[in-house]
């Protein structure tokens, strides 16, 4: 079924090479993402039900991962189409996705039973700090992709959006700095929204750095950066990264000495 999905989307031309709405029939192409993102949420969430959320973020992001390699990227559909028009769809996708990439986590923390929220005081205070965590993640992101991100390259791009996750992880954890489980749990879900909205930032920056020289910059191989990781590849690079972004700043942090 994953390999259907991975491979099944044709481009409008018949070529290989495109994401899901990029494709030639948008019904099946959303309709393929919707199985795809069911079924790499549920081996997810059996990884965690049995081993914890860390372990079901690492099988749904080599799920995800497996389906991203057989699709195209930005920079492919650009030049196929020979017009921006694929970017707007592009931005849709990342919509879809990105909604889809902190509800993900959050749904292998509750399957996990593990790291629940005891409703502690402060609330005003941990949302302040959540906010400032997807910000912070996002900003760390785009500093990885854009060292990372050079080519469009399907491995180069899945690699530069698993960095970018890295540092996202380790940046929003450093802004949720407290010891407590459920911390953790929201860094993780924080810097996943950081890694979303570069998701979407991707074909909007792509459209408004290059405008109606979009084309010339994908046949020069110059997109901006942050525009080469098609959505599925900042999905699977968010599940394997983000993770372990957190658990590195987690681990650099000092120990909590408050007495109790």
């Amino acid at each position: 079924m994953v390999s259907v999905i991975a491979g099944g989307l044709q481009l409008p031309d018949g070529a290989a090479g495109a994401t899901a709405l990029t494709s030639g029939d948008r019904v099946l192409g959303g309709g393929l993402l919707l199985v795809a993102l069911s079924i790499i949420t549920a081996s997810g969430t059996l990884a965690a039900r049995i081993s914890g959320a860390r372990t079901g973020a690492l099988c749904a992001g080599i799920m995800a991962m497996w389906i991203a390699l057989r699709q195209g990227s930005p920079e492919g559909v650009i030049l196929h189409a020979r017009s921006g028009e694929p970017l707007i769809w592009l931005a849709i996708e990342s919509t879809i996705v990105g909604v889809c990439m902190p509800l993900l986590l959050w749904i292998l923390y509750r399957a996990s039973d593990r790291n629940e929220d005891s409703g502690g005081s402060g609330g005003n205070g941990r949302s302040v700090s959540t906010i400032g965590a997807v910000g912070a993640g996002a900003a760390a992101g785009l500093l990885g992709v854009q060292l990372f991100g050079v080519e469009s390259l399907k491995g180069q791009t899945i690699f530069a959006a698993f960095v970018s996750a890295i540092l996202a992880g380790a940046a929003s954890r450093l802004v949720v700095s407290a010891h407590e489980d459920v911390a953790i749990r929201r860094a993780t879900i924080a810097a996943m929204g950081g890694v979303a909205l570069l998701a979407l930032a991707g074909p909007l920056a792509a459209m408004a750095a290059h405008g109606r020289e979009v084309v010339e910059a994908a046949f020069a191989g110059r997109m901006i950066r942050v525009a080469n990781p098609a959505p599925l590849d900042w999905l699977a690079g968010g599940l394997l990264g983000v993770p372990i972004g957190v658990w590195w700043a987690s681990a650099m942090m000092p120990p909590d000495r408050t007495e109790r």
